[in-house]
């Protein structure tokens, strides 16, 4: 007598063929960094796409895992958008709405990598699609660098384009800087983790990190530059465990790479960050921590004023209440002091922050999990080490999880490693 083993429910009823073409389609999106359009101040990146193909895939939440803590928080965060337009001190306008809205794109594409991504090989040529066209894209960045014989930042702005393609979020460097290192990781964990059917894939993925590394390193963002720092040690401590002759070999060519990089373009990067190091330096000697952190703590300081005057229902998406007078022009253009988690609880308020924090912990859970053992472990450490590098460094400077891009293309991969996790679980219990 066999035992049928229960299937998983699949989050929306989708053809084989059909998941195929999104994941490729997904891969496009998320790993080529476009502006599509530009509406007013606000750009639109290429993977808004998968976010409008996500927007059907919202009606299953409370079918799918981590899907009711989701909508529960967004909830929240509409009582709280309501509570404030109705108050005495409402302004009567939009613009929380439009607030709300942009706070939660990121988020639909949660249910959408839930129902395209099912198995773990299936992941596996995602990250390889990714890694492959994110490499294409370090490369295109960089030529077009060179042959317009710019830097990379300028004034705040990074400069050049994908071969005559917009780029998206080039001012104030971090999105793109930090867009970069998700590239770089993708690339680096399927060359680590996995193996290229063809040594010209590996060629060109060479040349992608290569080009991408400087672009980061040049960017002169801390954030991104950090978190490509940290996420290389993790993962050379996660393959340490793993294969341990890999890792020594790997680290013995990033050695010599390194040496021959530091040879011969050292003084570019020093000169591109010695007004960066004297600007940090004569902060930390006047004890302006607030220059230190570009602003950010004046920011910080509002932002948590404003959570303890009101805990329950935060701003509602409103903007700065606490300290606002005192904050000068550039201040005053912030939609949020920069920080994931302090956003997280200081637009909704509290209680629909908190959950929204554990919904991330949970999908960190499930990528981790996945990473321990099975088929393709190693493709799920790299993403997991990336993971803690983002939000254990990145998401402290700058909301990587609320910027359309970034944050659609980690909460796809959330949504596509509970689907897997999920369905493995229910296959063992049935066993």
């Amino acid at each position: 007598m066999s035992l049928a083993i229960p299937q998983s429910r699949p989050a929306f009823v989708l053809s084989d063929i059909s998941r195929a073409i999104l994941t490729v389609v997904a891969a496009i999106c998320f790993a080529l960094p476009l502006k599509m359009a530009g509406v007013g101040e606000f750009e639109i990146p290429l993977a808004m796409v998968m976010v409008v193909l996500g927007l059907p895939a919202l009606f299953t939440l409370p079918k799918i895992e981590n899907g009711k803590v989701l909508l529960s928080a967004m909830g929240l965060a509409m009582l709280s958008l309501c509570v404030w337009d109705l108050s005495p001190q409402s302004e009567n306008s939009f613009r929380p709405y439009f607030s709300y809205t942009f706070f939660f794109i990121p988020f639909v594409t949660y249910a959408l990598g839930y129902s395209v991504i099912r198995k773990r090989e299936e992941f596996r040529r995602f990250v390889s699609l990714c890694s492959f066209l994110g490499a294409l894209a370090g490369i295109g960045m960089a030529i077009t660098i060179w042959r317009l014989g710019i830097p990379v930042r300028m004034e705040g702005v990074i400069q050049g384009s994908l071969l005559g393609l917009p780029l998206y979020a080039t001012y104030g460097v971090n999105t793109l800087a930090i867009t970069e290192f998700v590239m770089f990781a993708f690339i680096w964990t399927d060359l680590v983790f996995s193996k290229s059917p063809k040594m010209v894939f590996v060629l060109v993925k060479l040349a992608g990190l290569a080009c991408l590394t400087a672009l980061i390193l040049l960017s002169l963002s801390r954030g991104g530059t950090l978190s490509l720092a940290v996420f290389v040690v993790l993962t050379f401590g996660a393959l340490l465990l793993r294969n341990p002759q890999k890792a020594v070999i790997i680290l013995a060519a990033f050695v010599v790479g390194g040496m021959y990089i530091v040879a011969r373009y050292g003084d570019v990067v020093t000169t591109a960050w010695s007004v960066r190091f004297s600007q940090s330096a004569t902060a930390a000697d006047e004890g302006d921590v607030n220059d230190l952190t570009s602003g950010r703590l004046t920011l910080v300081n509002s932002a948590v004023g404003d959570v303890l005057d009101n805990p329950l229902f935060g701003v509602g998406f409103t903007g700065f209440h606490t300290g606002r007078e005192n904050f000068s022009q550039l201040d005053a253009q912030n939609s949020s002091p920069h920080d994931q988690y302090l956003t997280m609880v200081w637009k909704p308020g509290v209680p629909a922050g908190l959950l929204l924090i554990w919904f991330v912990i949970r999908n960190v859970g499930a990528l981790g999990r996945l990473r321990k053992k099975g088929e393709h472990a190693g493709i799920f450490s790299g993403l997991w080490c990336m993971t803690l590098a983002m939000l254990l460094i990145a998401a402290l400077t700058w909301d990587v999880l609320l910027v359309p891009n970034l944050g659609a293309w980690m909460m796809f991969i959330f949504g596509a490693a509970s689907s897997i996790e999920h369905r493995e679980r229910q296959e063992a219990a049935a066993v």
